[in-house]
């Protein structure tokens, strides 16, 4: 099993369209141009930021992925290599990174690995976020766009089941007659580390 987590907040933009950006990235399901963010022939990198919807740290630090869906779309000479960068970050420190040429006309499905050792230095899977900037330059009009963007890390560990028993014994004594009674409790304690 794996945890998905998805853009849950606008963190920053420059130039990228339309806000709030986080609602048009975060599906399960891509639906490609009818909810999209875009940002139209950027000659110099636009950028933005969204935060991510908490993990629980996993069990192991392999199987990080960098998911994402993108294309390009414009006309003009010479047709551009249109570059989009997405980076993964703990609060201000990088901990992955992606970067590709998109490709026009054509939605495709893009995902990286992080490292098992980047990944390792995760402390906070509650303060996750993408930044993502693209950079198009050419003769024309060229827009950039993402779809969908998620980050797959592996499953939580299992929960721990810790059992107690408690036998409590109680002895009345009278004259004529010997009672014992005996009591067992037992308690189950299911928690999530």
């Amino acid at each position: 099993m794996t945890q998905t987590l998805r853009p849950i907040e606008d963190i920053s933009n420059l130039g990228w369209k339309t806000v709030p950006l986080w609602e048009k990235i975060d599906d399960e399901i891509a639906d490609d141009d009818t909810s999209a963010i875009s940002v139209v022939s950027p000659n110099v990198s636009k950028e933005f930021e969204v935060k991510l919807s908490a993990g629980v740290t996993p069990e192991v630090r392999s199987g990080h992925f960098i998911k994402f869906r993108a294309t390009f779309t414009g006309t003009g000479t010479p047709l551009p290599s249109p570059n989009l960068n997405v980076l993964l970050y703990e609060g201000a420190t990088l901990r992955g990174s992606v970067g590709i040429i998109l490709v026009k006309d054509t939605w495709r499905n893009y995902q990286q690995e992080i490292s098992e050792s980047l990944a390792s230095d995760i402390v906070d899977y509650s303060n996750l976020r993408f930044r993502a900037n693209a950079n198009i330059s050419g003769f024309g009009t060229f827009t950039a766009k993402i779809t969908q963007m998620s980050l797959e890390i592996p499953d939580a560990p299992p929960p721990r089941v810790q059992t107690t028993h408690q036998t409590i014994t109680k002895r009345r004594d009278t004259k004529k007659t010997i009672t014992i009674r005996t009591i067992t409790k037992v308690t189950t304690v299911i928690s999530k580390e």
